[in-house]
């Protein structure tokens, strides 16, 4: 028996049989009316647990990662081997009697109170499992309508082309790529990149120092080189990029402080001329990249908290204070003499960008758009 379920706010897991009985409880409470991400990961040494990829809550105390990931070495050398089948899937609740553990031989039994609240994107071994039509269900229904209500307007107060995201206590209209505006009803204006070509945006916000997303569409053909959006601290101390290599989309950390990290979605070059989705996320030490809708050999994740134990990531990650001046650059990196332009490092040419957003704000693109609320370029 495998249960992941909240124990007075806090997730936890137990397992019994195989290599257990095994529990497992991460300190800290997800019931705050925010959405967040927890990662089982089963293996031949034990099990890991981990809240919301270990990217936020460094500056309280201890200084380690035990707010946001836990692991437990197997008791029993079977270990992972008893979990290769395919038990039944039971999601928010049982639809029996809750078992006894005595008429098992389990120590503990997962609890008897369905949940109360939403799921989604429940992914098992990197499929993407369909919520939407179980064989069985009972109380429950599509979508999570708490969220969807939550954004001024109600179900539709978001459009046609957007949804509202941000959970309970901040939520906000997140449009669909390549929309924007009121009610996401504004299609965005895209930028050709020739040769040689570069922009700079000042920002007139602070991405958090230890989580940063960002999103951006790109349209190119064959297996193209180059920068898609470079984010750097004050002199180029540390930096996250997000760049192509030979067509494949790219994310990678760099600097001071830093233990140098990369991922690509290899299995989704984006080439074919066809507008895609480039998604990338940094939480703590883990990168995350997806293309389009994500879903199984769209996505790439390091998730070096997780998979890597070995690897010190139980200090506080590094933070990336990003230069609001001088330090978000899209399709190159200029190097100048003097007041004169000598070189475009990691020139991407003749390719398009559009609808570029980080931390959710969306960015000006010239020569359509020089200027919005979140940003203004500058060069």
């Amino acid at each position: 028996m495998l249960a992941v379920q909240l124990w007075q706010g806090r997730p936890q897991v137990l397992l019994e049989g195989g290599g257990g009985p095994l529990k497992v409880q991460v300190n800290t409470t997800v019931h705050d009316g925010n959405w967040h991400t927890l990662h089982l990961h089963l293996s031949s040494q034990g099990v890991s647990v981990m809240v919301d990829l270990c990217g936020s809550g460094w500056g309280g105390r201890p200084h380690n990662d035990s707010h946001c990931v836990v692991r437990a070495d197997w008791t029993s050398p079977r270990g992972v081997e008893a979990w290769m089948g395919s038990p039944p899937l039971q999601l928010g609740g049982l639809a029996h009697t809750p078992p006894l553990p005595e008429d098992h031989g389990w120590e503990r039994a997962p609890t008897a109170h369905p949940l109360d609240g939403c799921i989604s994107h429940l992914t098992l071994n990197g499929q993407l499992v369909d919520l939407g039509e179980p064989a069985y269900s009972r109380s429950s229904e599509g979508g999570c309508h708490p969220q969807e209500v939550a954004c001024p307007g109600g179900v539709n107060g978001c459009g046609q082309r957007g949804q509202c995201e941000g959970g309970l206590n901040d939520p906000q209209c997140e449009c669909d790529p390549g929309w924007a505006g009121p009610n996401c009803a504004s299609p965005t204006v895209p930028a050709a990149l020739g040769k040689s070509s570069y922009m700079k945006v000042a920002l007139s916000f602070t991405p958090a120092p230890r989580v940063l997303t960002v999103q951006v569409r790109v349209r190119t053909r064959g297996p193209r080189h180059g920068l898609l959006l470079h984010l750097a601290a004050h002199h180029r101390a540390a930096a996250f990029t997000l760049h192509l290599r030979a067509g494949v989309a790219c994310v990678s950390v760099s600097g001071a402080g830093w233990a140098a990290r990369a991922a690509c979605v290899e299995g989704r070059p984006v080439g074919d001329g066809a507008w895609h989705t480039v998604r990338a996320e940094r939480h703590g030490h883990n990168l995350v990249i997806s293309v389009d809708d994500g879903d199984g050999w769209r996505r790439n994740e390091t998730l070096a908290s997780l998979l890597n134990p070995a690897q010190d990531t139980s200090t506080p990650p590094a933070p990336l204070e990003v230069d609001k001046h001088d330090g978000v650059t899209v399709g190159g990196v200029p190097e100048f003499a003097g007041v004169s332009l000598t070189t475009v490092h990691d020139d991407l040419t003749e390719s398009c960008v559009d609808d570029l957003r980080v931390s959710g704000r969306s960015l000006p693109l010239p020569p359509a758009v020089n200027g919005t609320s979140w940003g203004q370029v500058d060069l």
